[in-house]
């Protein structure tokens, strides 16, 4: 199965890292495409097959991903729907902000195509870099085994949902931008901890332990969060009373102002 990704940026290119070590895909069956040389050397000795080309690189690949800025989305779509082979190639798009009826513009209008083609919008997040990603994937006129298909090809680097394209934004703001809130709270309990007496390095070490220690047990109990949290916040506690001071100051106001932002 051979994959082309248009767009080797931050998402395009750790896709392309990322599934070049997949139970699925090898650096062989991999091309990325961008706009200028430099971009692509730093896919040198990795195996991944680059080009400055975007016509020559979906040639023969079964799923191409575009992965590029919504500013030259359309101008990257129309380019290659004439070439696209829509019985036989999977169309994937990494685009925030750009619906489905705007591809059904774009695709019908260069290639001449009078039904909507079958393609997915999916948001993934750059944790698949270690096989721990996050993709929200939403099929549009897709059939069953080509959303089994892409679902296994995300499954692959981490754990992916199928989801309606209404849900889309709020899906990025909760997988993807969550990643950096989660990252600034880790930055803040590290600031916390330097101001405790931690050297950064050993803040640093137990942060990240912590947090991860969270996530896990959340996970392995099945749980909802709430209920772990009142397993150790007694009464009376050390715990407790810093979580009252994080209701003061509207610690989960802030969080839901910053998921309703950036789903807008």
């Amino acid at each position: 199965m051979k994959i082309t990704i248009i767009g080797a940026g931050s998402m395009g290119g750790t896709a392309a890292r990322s599934f070049s070590t997949s139970s699925l895909f090898t650096a062989d069956d991999i091309t990325v495409t961008a706009r200028h040389q430099e971009t692509l050397d730093s896919f040198h000795n990795t195996g991944i097959h680059t080009s400055l080309s975007n016509i020559d690189a979906i040639k023969g690949a079964d799923i191409i991903i575009i992965a590029v800025r919504p500013a030259v989305a359309e101008s990257v779509v129309r380019e290659i729907a004439p070439k696209v082979d829509f019985a036989n190639q999977i169309v994937i798009s990494f685009v925030a902000g750009v619906p489905s009826c705007r591809y059904f513009e774009w695709f019908s209008g260069a290639a001449g195509n009078q039904e909507m083609p079958s393609f997915f919008l999916a948001m993934p997040n750059t944790a698949m870099e270690l096989n721990e990603g996050l993709t929200f994937i939403s099929p549009i006129n897709a059939k069953p085994i080509q959303v089994s298909l892409v679902k296994a090809i995300f499954d692959s680097v981490g754990k992916s949902v199928i989801i309606e394209e209404e849900l889309m934004n709020a899906g990025m703001a909760l997988a993807s931008c969550g990643l950096a809130y989660a990252m600034k709270y880790i930055l803040s309990s590290v600031q916390g901890g330097i101001k405790l007496g931690f050297e950064r390095d050993a803040a640093i070490k137990v942060v990240l332990q912590t947090v991860k220690g969270a996530a896990m047990l959340v996970s392995a109990h099945n749980a909802d969060p709430e209920e772990e949290i009142n397993k150790i916040a007694t009464p009376g506690g050390y715990t407790i009373k810093g979580l009252r001071e994080m209701e003061n100051s509207d610690f989960s106001e802030v969080v839901l102002r910053a998921l309703d932002a950036s789903s807008k």
